[in-house]
């Protein structure tokens, strides 16, 4: 289902019946970053589902939390690439907005090769996004290492897993 909302940001869809009840939506306005999330409806008739969306403005992060590469390299997978060509639209679709790409991973190696390793990756992500047209003077790379978590190194899953991310941030 496609659709517009309407002048309060509303919009109606009919979901046909289906075992499967779990359903993605995803939003996507000019000005504003793309928003998707996984809905359950259970057995409900109607269900109500209220999408935040974010203003691009300088300083904006968005963590891509599907970006996925190899353990210790920066080949990205195929998996990743559902995400970033969001982001391409998005980029199609604000053709002012300048992004940079952020590499992070977790503490676990030496800082030197954590540096180098985000930038590789960051790097990959970008190179992506400039296969798919964005062009590239809209675009760059930055590896931060494990220099800015957003959780505790302290544990795989809590923690590591979640720092080690793709972000692109709006830049002037």
């Amino acid at each position: 289902f496609r659709g517009k909302t309407d002048e309060n940001g509303e919009i109606t869809a009919v979901v046909p019946n289906s075992k499967d009840k779990y359903f993605d939506i995803s939003s996507v306005a000019k000005d504003y970053m793309y928003t998707s999330k996984k809905v359950n409806v259970g057995d409900k008739n109607q269900y109500d589902v209220y999408v935040d969306m974010n203003k691009l403005e300088i300083g904006y992060v968005e963590v891509l939390r599907h970006v996925y590469f190899d353990f210790n390299k920066s080949n990205l997978k195929p998996e990743s690439y559902p995400e970033l060509d969001k982001i391409v639209k998005v980029m199609k679709q604000n053709p002012y907005l300048k992004l940079e790409v952020n590499g992070h991973t977790d503490n676990q190696g030496s800082h030197e090769f954590n540096i180098g390793l985000s930038q590789r990756r960051a790097e990959a992500a970008m190179r992506y996004l400039i296969s798919k047209g964005v062009p590239a003077a809209r675009l760059r790379a930055k590896g931060y290492g494990e220099t800015r978590p957003i959780a505790s190194n302290d544990d795989e899953i809590e923690g590591r897993e979640l720092n080690r991310r793709t972000e692109v941030e709006v830049i002037k």
